[in-house]
């Protein structure tokens, strides 16, 4: 998908009202300039189901003829990125939810300002999060999903940033940092039931730095205290 071309570009996809779109796969067309271009796709739609490019976003040619794609992931709809995606320019996501389930495995940087990233992926490119309470990051699909996503390190912009928690009676959503993690005081809202007891939030291979703050507590539960260890943080209710 992509025409041919000379300049940079922009491609939109925009499915609105009860519309989905499924895509196979997609991949820029033949630069012809004879230098580096870049594509930009917007991902944007209001539709109420999730759209999906199951086989990966990738970026065209290498050198004089690349087409660098460039990803963002606009409006209020919901995209699910599968499969390997190998397009080597930023991701930006400022609206909606982008859900991650197969991998981002190139991507240069991720920034979220006021959209959702989540999912049960990997994401291969640094993520920083903006301070901003509509700016979100969670482990698994939303709902009772409590999956796992894995990311390089991860940046939180201040106390507004948002870490969602979903809940399912024994076990919460998890995100697994490869690196950094900078809290920054960022809030974690939960949501769902869960018993008592101690669950892990956040796994780190690299430095910890900063804390977080309670938001909205899971149905029935007392907080009780965070922990920050040398590769975890957990929460504990009562």
């Amino acid at each position: 998908m992509g025409g041919n071309g000379s300049g940079n570009v922009s491609n939109y996809m925009t499915p609105n009202g009860s519309s989905v779109l499924t895509v196979q796969s997609y991949t820029n067309g033949t630069n012809t300039s004879g230098s580096s271009k870049t594509v930009t796709l917007n991902l944007q739609g209001t539709s109420t189901g999730a759209n999906t490019i199951s086989g990966g976003v990738s970026d065209s040619g290498s050198g004089a003829t690349l087409y660098q794609t460039i990803l963002i992931k606009g409006s209020t709809g919901t995209w699910i990125l599968g499969g390997t995606n190998t397009y080597t320019g930023t991701t930006s996501v400022t609206g909606g939810i982008l859900t991650v389930t197969g991998s981002i495995s190139s991507s240069s940087a991720v920034t979220v300002n006021g959209g959702t990233l989540n999912g049960t992926g990997t994401v291969s490119g640094t993520i920083s999060v903006n301070n901003s309470s509509t700016s979100i990051i969670q482990g698994g699909t939303g709902g009772t999903n409590t999956g796992t996503l894995s990311t390089r390190a991860l940046t939180f912009g201040g106390t507004s940033s948002v870490v969602a928690v979903a809940c399912n009676t024994t076990a919460v959503s998890l995100i697994a940092v490869t690196g950094n993690l900078t809290t920054a005081g960022a809030k974690v809202n939960f949501s769902g039931a869960l018993n008592a007891g101690t669950y892990t939030l956040f796994t780190f291979t690299g430095t910890l730095s900063g804390t977080l703050a309670i938001g909205t507590l899971p149905t029935g539960r007392t907080f009780s205290s965070f922990t920050y260890g040398a590769s975890s943080i957990t929460v504990t209710f009562t």
